[in-house]
């Protein structure tokens, strides 16, 4: 791996940008299919953010990148760590088979 990154290459696969992506929050830019196998892996981490610098995406980006295929995942992924941060504020519905979040008053 080299030691320096090219402007015009992107950080995700080191080869110049094939279908350059640029990320509305913080400018950075990758290869839209990169960024389309970042978000494809089991494991994303939230709060969703650039691997670069650490901005955290918007909405209207993961709308563009992510595939129809991951989205669910990604949702319930930030739904899950959103429940794990506000324990005290929210939780799932009690009734059987239902998916929903309570308030908790």
């Amino acid at each position: 791996k080299k030691e320096t990154q090219d402007e015009d290459e992107c950080v995700i696969c080191c080869e110049p940008f094939d279908n350059p992506y640029t990320l509305q929050a913080c400018n950075c830019k990758f290869c839209l299919d990169c960024l389309q196998r970042m978000f494809a892996e089991p494991d994303v981490n939230v709060p969703i953010a650039c691997i670069m610098c650490s901005t955290e995406i918007v909405i209207e980006d993961l709308q563009k990148i992510v595939l129809s295929q991951d989205w669910n995942k990604i949702v319930e992924t930030c739904v899950e760590a959103h429940l794990l941060e506000n324990t005290d504020k929210v939780r799932h519905c009690y009734k059987n088979g239902c998916n929903g979040l309570v308030p908790i008053v």
